[in-house]
């Protein structure tokens, strides 16, 4: 059964307590939750981890919702957040290994190599993978998932709020 509730509503049954609200507004926009994941970070596997921490972190900041009818542009930007956690995360590992991996082979760094690894690289994907975390995040609201100017900015200032 779909329930008639508003996005408002069920967040105010969520921050009492009702995990059952968590459930019908996970039913309701998980997929574009994942949809935005997969857009802004590029990878499935990422998208899919995004999507849970998203609603996962929902239920725990439920009561700091401030009432608007529809929480889609509210969730972006905690999936947003979640993405750019994700990859401060995966960035400092992965810098990590390779200073581990050349040590342990006493390579040496050569900027000639990451050049030409980038250069291989397909032309929008590396214009995608050029823009900073937020520029792609709000490219993506915009022209792929066709938010207006109000939601980004209402998805932004989650984002700045969670900061």
């Amino acid at each position: 059964m779909i329930s008639r509730e508003s996005d408002g509503e069920l967040l105010v049954r969520l921050a009492e307590g009702d995990t059952s609200a968590l459930g019908t507004l996970y039913e309701r926009h998980h997929e574009a939750v994942r949809r935005f994941a997969v857009r802004a970070s590029g990878s499935t596997t990422d998208a899919e981890d995004i999507t849970h921490a998203t609603f996962l972190t929902l239920a725990r900041i439920a009561p700091s919702y401030d009432g608007r009818l529809s929480c889609r542009p509210w969730l972006f930007g905690i999936a947003a957040r979640a993405l750019s956690h994700r990859r401060r995360g995966a960035g400092r590992l992965a810098r990590f290994l390779e200073k581990l991996g050349r040590i342990a082979t006493g390579e040496k760094n050569d900027p000639r190599d990451a050049l030409e690894a980038r250069a291989a690289r397909p032309g929008l994907e590396r214009a995608l993978d050029g823009l900073s975390d937020a520029k792609r995040t709000v490219l993506v609201m915009f022209e792929i998932e066709e938010m207006s100017g109000q939601e980004i900015a209402a998805a932004c200032g989650q984002l700045a709020a969670e900061g």
